[in-house]
């Protein structure tokens, strides 16, 4: 995981043969899941996609 991620824990879970679950949860307690069937894809999909909340979360803090 990239290590602007650190705010980040990662779970995967297998659901079936060949089809996967990854969720990042936020230590703030938001979470990103996508389910697939190419786990490499899907890690760097939500990976992304926190990326993208932390900076909404930044922005967030920042106007407060």
């Amino acid at each position: 995981m990239k290590p602007e991620l650190s705010k980040w824990k990662i779970e995967r879970e297998e659901l079936s043969n060949g089809i996967w679950k990854v969720t990042l949860i936020h230590k703030l307690g938001a979470s990103v899941q996508k389910i697939g069937g190419n786990l490499e894809q899907l890690e760097k999909e939500v990976e992304l996609s926190a990326s993208e909340m932390d900076k909404q979360l930044e922005q967030n803090s920042n106007i407060h």
